[in-house]
């Protein structure tokens, strides 16, 4: 499968509101080797004001290649100013698939420096320098808040200062510094239920 096909989604149903469409494929995300290729698609007759917004995200294995000759559809061409402005969709990798496979989306100021390198002079030729400036804006201001919060908190100050030490609640706040999110949230409903116990 490659990027502009022309597909048909065959899940068996497993997407019920998908089963049976017809699209292009838009990206294909590589995770793992072993694994089935990720295919992004772009699907036709979907409403794009309502989620899913007319994309799919599927198998490989889940959808069948057809008629060739038929003109794929290209996002990039057209001016959807909510899903798909144009000046973040003006090449083959939209602004936002790009962010989200480097996970910038978890880190705003991240976020806002690559949307604004991103779009440039795009959204307006007259701005492309403001844009930069931006851009360099939201990497100094993530650059400094990084280095205080760094500084100033540590999880075990923090724990102390709350007066948290030795309870479930401050060990999910160490789980979640460790990133161990699933642990924190089984550690935290631990709390709450035996909360519930007392009083009651």
């Amino acid at each position: 499968m490659e990027v502009g096909d022309r597909v048909v989604i065959e899940t068996e149903g497993n997407l019920k509101w998908a089963d049976g469409k017809t699209g292009t494929v838009k990206t294909i995300v590589h995770l793992r080797p072993k694994d089935p290729d990720i295919l992004t698609i772009t699907v036709d007759g979907m409403d794009t004001k309502k989620p899913p917004f007319g994309i799919v995200t599927v198998y490989d294995v889940e959808v069948r290649k057809i008629d060739a000759e038929a003109e794929p559809m290209d996002i990039s061409g057209t001016d959807d100013p909510v899903n798909h402005p144009s000046h973040y969709t003006d090449g083959k990798y939209e602004c936002i698939d790009y962010i989200e496979s480097q996970q910038y989306d978890e880190d705003g100021y991240l976020f806002n420096a690559v949307k604004y390198i991103s779009r440039a002079g795009k959204k307006d030729p007259d701005k492309y320098e403001e844009d930069i400036q931006k851009a360099i804006w939201y990497l100094k201001r993530r650059k400094e808040r990084w280095q205080v919060i760094k500084k100033s908190i540590s999880t075990k100050d923090y724990i102390l200062d709350k007066g948290l030490e030795n309870t479930l609640p401050g060990i999910a706040l160490e789980l979640i510094e460790k990133r161990e999110f699933d642990m924190a949230a089984k550690v935290l409903q631990m709390e709450l239920d035996t909360h519930k116990e007392h009083s009651s």
